[in-house]
This record gives C-alpha cells, sequence and structure tokens, in this order.
C-alpha cells in the first residue's frame, strides 16, 4: 500500500481519528476489523455518511484482499442499514473518492436519497449549511438507530 507522508499532507481522518471524533463535517461513530464510519454533519439527507478505510492507500484497487472485503461489506451493511432507519429513502447513491492528500484513505461517500429532497433526482455531494451544532441529540438518537440496527449487529462497533 502506498503511504503519504502526515507531515507533507496532514491527513484529515488521521487527524480526527487521533482528536477525538466529532470535526467541522463529520462524528465518528462505529468502525470494523478494517473500516471506520462517520455521520456527515449535513443531515439535510437523513443518514448521509461516509466509510473510510483505516489505512492511507493510493485507491481502492490497491488495498489488499482482507481490506477490500470489509470496506466494501461495511458499506453495504450501512447502506442497508440507512434504507432501514430512514424508511423514505428511495436510492442509496454511492461515490468512492480519496485522491485528495488530505483524504488520503479510499473512502464512500454513502448519500441516501429522498423523493423530494433538495436535489432529488439529481447526484450530489453538496452540503447544505448550518450543520446541526455537534451536541444536537438528534445525532445521538440517529447513531442509536443505526447501530442497532440487524445489518451492523455483530459487525460494526460504536464509538
Amino acid at each position: 500500500m502506498s503511504m503519504l507522508s502526515p507531515d507533507v499532507h496532514p491527513c484529515a481522518y488521521c487527524t480526527l481519528n487521533s482528536s477525538g471524533r466529532v470535526s467541522e463535517q463529520f462524528i465518528r461513530f462505529g468502525e470494523t476489523a478494517k473500516s471506520m464510519l462517520y455521520l456527515h454533519r449535513d443531515q439535510s439527507l437523513p443518514g448521509r455518511m461516509v466509510i473510510a478505510v483505516r489505512t492511507h492507500a493510493r485507491d481502492v484497487t490497491d488495498l489488499p484482499d482482507d481490506v477490500h472485503a470489509d470496506f466494501f461489506d461495511t458499506v453495504r451493511a450501512a447502506a442497508r442499514a440507512a434504507r432501514n432507519v430512514f424508511p423514505s429513502t428511495r436510492k442509496i447513491n454511492l461515490a468512492v473518492g480519496g485522491n485528495l492528500p488530505q483524504f488520503s484513505h479510499p473512502h464512500v461517500h454513502l448519500v441516501p436519497r429522498h423523493t423530494g429532497d433538495r436535489k432529488w433526482p439529481d447526484f450530489t455531494l453538496d452540503v447544505q449549511q448550518p450543520f446541526w451544532p455537534a451536541n444536537d441529540r438528534r445525532f445521538a438518537q440517529t447513531i442509536e438507530r443505526l447501530l442497532a440496527d440487524p445489518n451492523f449487529k455483530g459487525r460494526v462497533r460504536g464509538m
């Protein structure tokens, strides 16, 4: 795996993981052996989250088989959990990223779409501000419901 120097390109995921659970855009809420799960603070599209591998890599194609399998199994479990927790979900959009040095962990943006949402039916990764305050109870309630979903039980450890 291609490692990127944090001295040259500070990594937002490494910084968040070493400094706590909450950043400007994400709340880390779960993990597997090889992946990390973050609830996006923009919940104007309910259930929006990011799933990232724990290690730096140039691309998902560079991941060892066990990391790749865990990562995409976790993405599928997260999509199913989001659909269960938010039954108005009509479609789950997925976007794989990780090419920017500050986001050097391959990751997937999971964006549940709902008929009549602010961008339906167009694809979107934009964010709607202002975000809820980090201590807003709705985050804790959403995280609790996601972690209780059968797709996460025994797979994802809460933070």
